[in-house]
């Protein structure tokens, strides 16, 4: 947890905080928002709209419904663009 969560736990703990410090707790709240949600992996983009589209942007990968359990792992990852070096691409593409 990032240091301002480990202070605030509750609303009448707010009114201690400048306004710095309510910045720096709502980017700590953020932040562990996004963590948790790649943890458990979906609504990725629910999640951003929440957090506003400005800070986040969501890249969904998966396959298309199709019978694949005769075609080799790799070639399947890279076709859908799932391999490490496509994602890391495609992350970079958008900074």
């Amino acid at each position: 947890m990032g240091q301002y969560m480990n202070i605030v736990n509750s609303p009448q703990d707010l009114k201690n905080l400048s306004r710095a410090e309510l910045k720096e707790l709502a980017a700590e709240i953020r932040e562990a928002i996004i963590r948790r949600v790649d943890n458990i992996g979906g609504y990725g983009e629910k999640i951003a709209s929440y957090l506003g589209a400005k800070d986040v942007r969501v890249l969904n990968y998966g396959a298309a419904k199709e019978n694949v359990s005769n075609e080799p792992r790799d070639i399947v990852m890279k076709r859908y663009r799932m391999t490490p070096e496509q994602i890391a691409e495609d992350v970079l593409g958008l900074l």
